[in-house]
């Protein structure tokens, strides 16, 4: 789940390399979500592997981000 590496990364040095392609694909929807900056590749994106996926680099987490964290604490904090 996208929400649950956002908050697995946040204490992260970045840039932070991530090989997973369950990560990979959270990362996606981040940066589609505008919670983090990341270089996504393509799948594919490497000719020389063939059906592998490239790793993605997670530049940052945004200002939106870190919201969006601080509301899921919040949410923890209140039982919800």
């Amino acid at each position: 789940m996208p929400m649950d590496f956002l908050a697995r990364i946040r204490h992260s040095d970045f840039p932070l390399v991530v090989t997973d392609a369950n990560d990979i694909n959270s990362a996606a929807v981040l940066v589609a979500a505008q919670l983090i900056a990341a270089e996504i590749p393509s799948l594919n994106d490497d000719p020389h592997q063939s059906g592998a996926q490239s790793p993605a680099t997670i530049l940052s987490i945004t200002k939106l981000g870190r919201l969006a964290l601080a509301n899921v604490d919040m949410g923890r904090e209140l039982g919800e």
